[in-house]
């Protein structure tokens, strides 16, 4: 929920795993790893959409990224 900008928002399926995971500090490699221990993907593409979605997260000041 951003209240500053009014916006609520809902996640499901993968994204919902990630943002659960963004629960505690992680690197980038540590949630590809702990995704692909999960899910079964063709390569790059858990660290394509692991990208994504950390980018838009952080683009809408959801998340900060250190």
């Amino acid at each position: 929920m951003d209240v500053d900008q009014g916006l609520y928002f809902s996640l499901k399926g993968t994204a919902r795993h990630i943002w659960n995971l963004l629960d505690q500090p992680h690197s980038y490699g540590e949630l590809c790893d702990r995704l692909r221990a999960h899910y079964r993907a063709p390569p790059g593409r858990i660290e394509a959409d692991v990208t994504d979605f950390v980018t838009n997260l952080a683009e809408r000041k959801l998340l900060t990224l250190s």
